[in-house]
């Protein structure tokens, strides 16, 4: 993550390709990802929590705090990216659930995969969450 800070986005792009082999893996991000924003509100004695599948978070935190940092500048837009599309894979009902964070995360979709500042898998994970959206429309 330092590269991406100092505007090199290669290794954390190379990381998001390859980091997340097993659903294990997805689990244990998003887990992280709740404990890191306060939607786990318990304190963790150690890492054991993060492959715990017992989702006991809902993300409603995880998903403002994401939505937020969907800016083409920002230097871990892809790691956002990413790890939104995990969440909302996983937890479908924030996009009712939120509708002022749902307008905001629809105002963003297509000027950030236009950009031209993401990876290919950013573009093709930011096209699923427009199509979910396009799903409560219809």
């Amino acid at each position: 993550m330092s590269r991406a800070y100092r505007g090199d986005p290669q290794p954390l792009r190379d990381f998001i390709a390859r980091a997340h082999p097993s659903e294990d893996c997805e689990i244990a991000a998003l887990n992280y990802t709740a404990y890191w924003v306060g939607d786990l509100r318990d304190r963790e004695g150690d890492d054991a929590f993060m492959v715990r599948s017992d989702r006991r978070w809902h993300g409603t935190r995880m998903y403002v705090h994401l939505v937020k940092r969907l800016h083409a500048d920002h230097p871990l837009v892809d790691l956002n990216i990413h790890n939104l599309w995990l969440l909302l894979r996983s937890q479908r009902g924030l996009l009712v659930d939120d509708p002022d964070t749902t307008r905001m995360l629809a105002e963003h979709l297509e000027p950030l995969a236009d950009s031209g500042r993401v990876s290919d898998l950013s573009r093709e994970e930011l096209g699923s969450i427009g199509e979910a959206l396009a799903g409560l429309r219809s």
